[in-house]
């Protein structure tokens, strides 16, 4: 009995999302607001390597996700901060 095919992710995923989320978080804490354009920049940056390098497109998804779960986080609890404080 065969097994079936099942895809597999990129080594390089689970570490990107990981160290991108606590990099979004750490923009985002520490820069504040000012803190999107290294989200910008770095998302270009993504863009970039993955059309030159299809083989890193999940791992760069998963940075890219990651940075935004990140940020876009400490963003949202700021503004609760702001509007409850």
């Amino acid at each position: 009995m065969s097994t079936p095919d099942r895809p597999t992710l990129h080594p390089a995923t689970v570490p990107a999302l990981l160290g991108f989320l606590i990099l979004g978080f750490v923009l985002g804490y520490g820069l504040g607001p000012w803190g999107v354009i290294g989200v910008l920049l770095l998302g270009v940056l993504g863009a970039v390597v993955a059309a030159q390098r299809p083989d890193l497109r999940e791992p760069v998804l998963a940075a890219g996700l990651g940075l935004l779960l990140g940020f876009g986080g400490v963003m949202i609890l700021a503004a609760l901060y702001y509007v409850a404080g």
